[in-house]
């Protein structure tokens, strides 16, 4: 009687071992090193009012509303099986906290007007008035009081997965005139 006890307790003991709670696939979030299933935020890169693209330039790039209508682009590449969610934003510090967003995709199932699953682009506009805007139809955010008060901003993307595996977020300093 007590080795069939003993035997159950291994049996079930080995059972349990095989499984696993979650999904724990390959996360890899390149500002923090870590990994914990979902997605691989590959880039993000800007072409600016000038036409200088960041992939090719160390230059930073510039946001002029006297210059080509102000339009600019935004877009990245990520790694992903999953659905996700894009949030474009400027930020007078490369931090989340305070930020004003002015563009958002939901990037996957049917939805593919703005991105396919692994990529996207925003195009987007800034008016002589201080106004951000992207074709998203989200809106748009003024920052006319940063133009008068600041003189440091970051365009910053933020990918967030729709499965639960957090967020990450990539910035860019930018000129804003």
């Amino acid at each position: 009687m007590f080795v069939l006890k003993i035997m159950f307790v291994f049996l079930a003991c080995l059972m349990m071992s095989a499984c696993r709670s979650g999904d724990r696939g390959n996360y890899y979030n390149n500002d923090y090193e870590t990994t914990r299933g979902g997605f691989n935020f590959i880039s993000f890169n800007v072409l600016d009012t000038y036409d200088v693209d960041s992939r090719s330039s160390n230059l930073k790039q510039v946001l002029d509303p006297f210059n080509s209508d102000g339009t600019f682009q935004a877009f990245w590449a990520i790694s992903t099986a999953q659905h996700y969610e894009a949030r474009l934003f400027i930020n007078t510090a490369p931090v989340t906290s305070g930020r004003r967003v002015f563009a958002y995709a939901y990037c996957g199932g049917n939805d593919y007007k703005v991105c396919g699953l692994t990529e996207g682009t925003f195009y987007c506009s800034m008016s002589k008035a201080g106004y951000l805007v992207c074709e998203d139809g989200l809106g748009g955010q003024y920052i006319d009081d940063w133009l008068r008060n600041s003189s440091r901003y970051y365009l910053g993307l933020e990918i967030c997965s729709t499965q639960g595996y957090g967020c990450s977020t990539r910035y860019k300093e930018v000129t804003v005139y």
